[in-house]
């Protein structure tokens, strides 16, 4: 009963605030629509078969609008086929963006949640280095449906926040308990990534930090899988409350990229004596994890790196002679299933090189290789706790 009366409260509210604005704003029959098709076509070598197959892969493809029919109201719909998840085709992201006042926007919708600044704020196919790094992989709550709000910076007030009321199930389709997640997240931003101009600023950073809590009834927790999706750590079922703080800064200097981010992950366990709702329910210890990664990319040739966009602004018929190359590299750290005595716990350590050209404003290539040491070797491979991956990717991105 609480949660469908929040529930109508959130979406009365809602639609008091878009009926206000239109109410306030004069009805245009233009209604502009930006398409959105992005392809990451891979090459992929594998350090072992169990961990994937070598050859040929459309890895992720997109395809979607975001539609502006008034100036103070954004919808965006995307579609996803990724080869990784199940359902292979689903939604991306779906959501309604109102925007009372310039500095202040409410969200409405199917988006990635506030957590980590390089799943939230970075193009994911525009990362320096290809794919997200090995903590952000196993702690990000990813995209989930629910309502968010965002204060946008000022230069007299250079703070950017997000809190977000969502379902926590990771799924457009609904929830799966009664319960609802709450995300909330500060940064500091300065320079580059608050600025009309972006990369003609030589400085910038971002310094902040998010919060996530949530609540997971008898479903797995946080885990750990390869750049290339191989699951090397599977991790222990929860029940009850899941808590993750997270705290990270961005810096950019001229051609060069600086991103360090690290979290923390506590969960409740415990079990039901006979397995159903209505027997007595018992504790177990919390697992605890943690990781992070540091990250350093330069723009050895072209236009220095636009934060949260595409490396090149150019025109779409622009010469190669526009274009960019970059080269980066990456170190990585998780620690998995920790504190409770009857749970092994496990983690991997490595890191990553990468070399992309940014051939224009729609188009990239790049080789990048990763190298991860498990510290636990996983059950389909109990002899081998190296893994590595060669991936060329070609990335085509229209928006």
């Amino acid at each position: 009963m609480k949660r469908a009366t929040l529930a109508a409260a959130v979406a009365f509210a809602f639609a008091s605030l878009v009926g206000a604005r239109a109410r306030a704003t004069p009805f245009d029959p233009r209604v502009p629509v930006d398409p959105y098709f992005m392809m990451e076509t891979d090459a992929l070598i594998h350090s072992a078969e169990v961990e994937g197959e070598n050859g040929f892969a459309i890895r992720r493809l997109r395809l979607g609008l975001d539609a502006h029919p008034l100036p103070w109201l954004t919808a965006v719909g995307i579609a996803e086929y990724a080869s990784a998840v199940e359902p292979n085709v689903h939604v991306w992201e779906g959501y309604l963006d109102v925007a009372p006042i310039e500095t202040f926007h409410v969200s409405f919708g199917y988006r990635r949640t506030p957590l980590f600044h390089i799943a939230k704020d970075e193009l994911f196919e525009a990362m320096a280095v290809p794919e997200l790094p090995l903590a952000v992989r196993s702690f990000w709550p990813g995209v989930d449906l629910g309502l968010e709000l965002h204060y946008l910076p000022l230069r007299r007030v250079p703070v950017e926040a997000w809190a977000r009321v969502g379902n926590g199930s990771g799924t457009p389709l609904g929830n799966n308990t009664d319960k609802l997640a709450y995300e909330g997240r500060v940064d500091l931003v300065l320079g580059r990534p608050a600025s009309a101009s972006r990369a003609k600023e030589f400085f910038g950073m971002r310094l902040g930090t998010g919060v996530h809590v949530g609540t997971i009834e008898s479903a797995s927790g946080v885990g750990g899988t390869t750049a290339g999706d191989y699951v090397f750590f599977r991790p222990a079922t929860v029940y009850g409350l899941q808590s993750i703080g997270e705290a990270h800064v961005a810096v950019w200097l001229g051609r060069v990229t600086l991103d360090v981010e690290a979290a923390h992950v506590i969960e409740e366990r415990g079990q039901y004596a006979t397995g159903s709702a209505g027997s007595p329910f018992t504790l177990q210890p919390s697992v605890q994890s943690w990781g992070g990664f540091a990250e350093v990319a330069c723009t050895v040739w072209g236009q220095w790196r636009a934060p949260g966009a595409w490396p090149i602004d150019a025109p779409w018929n622009a010469t190669l002679s526009h274009g960019a190359v970059e080269v980066a590299g990456r170190l990585d750290y998780v620690a998995l299933d920790h504190g409770a005595p009857d749970i092994m716990g496990g983690g991997a350590k490595g890191g990553e090189l990468a070399v992309r050209w940014w051939a224009t404003s729609f188009l990239a290539v790049g080789v990048a290789g990763y190298y991860l040491r498990y510290d636990v070797a996983p059950v389909e491979e109990p002899t081998t706790r190296d893994s590595w991956l060669v991936l060329s990717r070609a990335t085509f991105s229209w928006r």
